[in-house]
C-alpha cells in the first residue's frame, strides 16, 4: 500500500551467511503461512517470482534480468528434478516442480548455471574456473581482511564481541 517493491535477495549483512536463494524462498513461504494461519497465503509461484522476476525489478535491472525474453541477458540454471529431495515430480493432472523446488530444494539440485549466455557450471563442474584457487584465495583474503580489522571489531564492543570473548564463537 506504500508503493514499495517486495522482493527476496540472499545477500545480506548482518544474515544467515548462506546466500541461498532457496532456503530464502522457502523461509518467507513458510513465515507469511505462519503468520497468516493461512496455508495458502502467498504460494510457491508467487514466492519464486519473489526471487526472480519481482527481485530484478526491486534491483532495477528488470529489463535485462529477471525472466526469460528476447532481448534479456540469458542468466538462468538448470535444476535436476530427479533428485530425491524434489521427487515424487508429477506432471498429470497437474505439476508440482515449483512447490517442490520452493519447499524441498537446497540449491545443490543446480547443475548447470548460465550467465549472459555463457555456461558458468555444466554438470556440477565449473566450467573455466579453478574452484579450489578459488576457495583458498577467499579464505586468504578473509583471513587478511578481518586481521587487519580486529582491533576496530573489538573496540566496537558489541553483542557479538561478547559472545567472542565468552567462547560462544
Amino acid at each position: 500500500s506504500l508503493g514499495g517493491t517486495v522482493a527476496l535477495g540472499s545477500d545480506q549483512v548482518p544474515g544467515n551467511g548462506a546466500h541461498n536463494i532457496f532456503r530464502e524462498m522457502r523461509t518467507i513461504s513458510i513465515l507469511t503461512k505462519c503468520k497468516n494461519n493461512d496455508p495458502t497465503s502467498l504460494p510457491p509461484w508467487e514466492t519464486l517470482k519473489l526471487g526472480t522476476k519481482i527481485g530484478a525489478k526491486a534491483l532495477g535491472v528488470g529489463d535485462k534480468i529477471g525472466t526469460l525474453e528476447e532481448g534479456k541477458k540469458a542468466d538462468m540454471i538448470t535444476v535436476d528434478m530427479e533428485n530425491a529431495n524434489l521427487t515424487p515430480a508429477i506432471h498429470e493432472p497437474f505439476r508440482n516442480f515449483i512447490p517442490n523446488l520452493v519447499y524441498s530444494s537446497t540449491g545443490a539440485e543446480v547443475d548447470n548455471v548460465i550467465i549472459n549466455g555463457n555456461k558458468i557450471i555444466r554438470d556440477n563442474e565449473f566450467v573455466d574456473i579453478d574452484e579450489k584457487e578459488i576457495k583458498e584465495s577467499a579464505e586468504k583474503r578473509a583471513k587478511l581482511i578481518l586481521n587487519q580489522a580486529e582491533d576496530d571489531w573489538l573496540e566496537a564492543d558489541s553483542s557479538m564481541v561478547e559472545y567472542h570473548r565468552n567462547g560462544f564463537i
